[in-house]
């Protein structure tokens, strides 16, 4: 059990993790502005995405559990983990929920 927190908690995971976030982010951008919305939305609602988030999720909370900052001097590694943990859960709880973020707005009318 050990060994799997460190496997999980390590950097070099982190940074295959996030490259690979950056890389397919990049590339549902790019398809988004050549194909459209819903080809983007068949990166971004992909069952393979979601695991790829679910595993960086995994590697954030595990890096909490191992590296806890037991002094005042590393505060900053526990804010930046847990706002990338917030910022997942955000992403979750918008998907789950269906919730756009952009209002409907018609010709004349104002987002006020």
């Amino acid at each position: 059990m050990r060994k799997l927190l460190s496997n999980l908690a390590s950097l070099k995971l982190t940074v295959v993790l996030v490259l690979l976030l950056g890389v397919v982010l990049s590339a549902g951008t790019i398809l988004e502005s050549l194909r459209g919305t819903e080809a983007a939305r068949a990166v971004y609602y992909a069952p393979w995405f979601f695991a790829l988030q679910g595993l960086f999720a995994l590697n954030v909370m595990a890096a909490l559990w191992e590296r806890w900052p037991r002094d005042r001097f590393r505060i900053g590694f526990l804010i930046t983990h847990s706002s990338m943990f917030l910022i997942l859960g955000g992403a979750c709880v918008s998907t789950v929920a269906n919730f756009d973020g952009r209002p409907t707005l018609w010709e004349g009318e104002s987002a006020e």
